[in-house]
């Protein structure tokens, strides 16, 4: 069991990334699951004005967001490794970097 103490900022980026993950049905599964658990509730995206427009995400950054999210080891891997195989930019860096480290 793995436990990332995760931000609001960082969790609805980390779901932008697993949410363009593509595979078939079987390799989604897993992720599906990932993003079950990373996923802020409704009432949190109300509360931070989450908008989605086309392919892009806006919302306001609230201070004081962290979150204990519980990974299974093999969910904790799998999350590692999508995160270090895709694209980013180095504005990226600021959420992402703390999550690698």
């Amino acid at each position: 069991m793995k436990t990332f103490h995760l931000n609001e900022n960082q969790r609805l980026h980390i779901e932008a990334v697993l949410s363009a993950e593509r595979g078939t049905y079987e390799q989604l599964q897993p992720i599906g699951a990932l993003l079950a658990k990373i996923r802020i509730p409704e009432a949190d995206r109300i509360a931070c004005e989450l908008r989605v427009e086309g392919n892009s995400m806006r919302w306001n950054i609230r201070p004081n967001t962290e979150t204990a999210i519980e990974l299974e080891d093999e969910e904790a891997r799998r999350l590692l490794a999508i995160l270090k195989a895709a694209q980013f930019t180095s504005a990226d860096l600021a959420w992402l970097a703390p999550i690698l480290a």
